[in-house]
């Protein structure tokens, strides 16, 4: 029978509080033998300290993990803390591999190895987002993906993603699972238009240059009443986030995908981590508490739907930073709604800076901003 133990250690060390959360993972879990684990780690640590000293403790049990603003529990957001969650079951094949940023843009495809999967959980760079070369890779693993961009310290450029005994900025971290377990999966967010919508400029790389004309801040200034040089200061330039920008699929469609602007720049520009194409209409959006909340209770019951008649064994929340700026301590409000569901299973989770998805194999990963990705690991009978 699988089980699930977790550790959490707060401090200044990197290795002291890596060894500490290890040690209490360890302690819980007993006699049973871990088959794989799973870290989230507050950027303020040394990552490369933090990886190689669970490395030393967990052998050769595969790791993965991330950079995160914050790591989160039922308490809320734990400052200078890393989460280390082990987990356990019968008859699994269990991979992770990290590959490198010169790797990822290949024109072949990246494989874990001959293993069997049934779905690989990804954690990418949340400052950069992945590349339509990546996605198309992804693609072609012919599994379903999950996962989510590492929020880390993202305002400073890059995120760390790990794996056993391993750390790199920009990279991406792969677990590959099959056997006992079963993932079920929920999304949702409540950011809502406000009836503002703007045609997509020019566009550098995955810098948004001009909307109508002006530069993105010139639109905001408009908007929201700061000027175009406070949106780039850091003040404002930090909560920028909290306005995100609607897509529209096709032209006049009422169905939207969401960009975060993850900061300003000098010149008004706005720097995303998921592509936008010039000549899209995007609708101006801003978040309302109660939306998200409901849209946490849509997402619990997409993710218990897929896993009805299966014994849960712990639920993981990945909510996009943009939930911090408007949530601010409620954030706990929605760690408790997913803790209500299943009392006795675990819930751990991390900021992040948008999510991976593809249901089945063979589709193209979607990159989605501004959500949260609620993950119920749970154990086939």
């Amino acid at each position: 029978m699988g089980q699930v133990s977790v550790g959490m250690a707060q401090g200044f060390d990197s290795k002291e509080v890596a060894r500490n959360a290890i040690q209490q993972a360890i302690l819980k879990m007993g006699t049973g033998r871990p088959s794989f684990a799973m870290a989230f780690i507050s950027r303020e640590f040394n990552i490369s300290d933090v990886s190689s000293t669970l490395a030393g403790f967990l052998g050769n049990v595969p790791l993965w993990g991330f950079s995160t603003h914050f790591p989160l529990t039922v308490e809320g957001e734990q400052d200078r803390s890393v989460i280390l969650v082990l987990v356990s079951g019968k008859s699994l094949e269990i991979g992770s591999q990290l590959i490198l940023p010169s790797e990822l843009d290949r024109d072949d495809s990246f494989t874990l190895s001959s293993k069997d999967y049934s779905l690989f959980i990804l954690a990418g760079d949340g400052a950069r987002g992945l590349s339509e070369s990546t996605l198309n890779n992804l693609r072609q693993l012919n599994l379903p993906v999950l996962g989510c961009l590492a929020s880390g310290d993202f305002l400073q450029g890059f995120t760390t993603q790990i794996t056993s005994g391993r750390s790199v900025a920009g990279g991406l971290a792969v677990l590959g699972l099959n056997g006992a377990f079963k993932v079920g999966v929920g999304l949702g967010h409540g950011w809502q238009e406000i009836g503002f919508t703007h045609q997509i400029g020019r566009i550098q790389a995955r810098t948004l240059m001009e909307m109508d004309g002006l530069s993105p801040a010139a639109i905001y200034e408009k908007i929201f009443g700061y000027s175009a040089s406070q949106w780039s200061s850091a003040a404002l330039s930090e909560i920028v986030p909290l306005y995100p920008l609607g897509i529209e699929i096709f032209p006049g469609s009422s169905d939207l995908f969401v960009r975060t602007p993850l900061n300003v720049q000098a010149d008004g520009s706005f720097v995303l981590n998921a592509s936008v194409a010039e000549g899209q209409m995007a609708h101006i959006m801003v978040g309302n508490i109660d939306s998200n909340l409901e849209a946490v209770r849509q997402a619990i019951k997409a993710a218990e739907k897929e896993i009805l008649f299966m014994r849960p064994l712990l639920s993981l929340v990945l909510v996009d930073y943009a939930w911090h700026l408007l949530m601010g301590e409620r954030i706990k409000e929605v760690m408790g709604l997913v803790q209500a569901v299943q009392p006795d299973v675990p819930v751990v989770g991390a900021y992040t800076m948008g999510h991976i998805y593809s249901s089945e194999g063979g589709s193209m990963p979607q990159v989605l901003n501004q959500n949260i990705m609620v993950l119920m690991i749970a154990e086939k009978p």
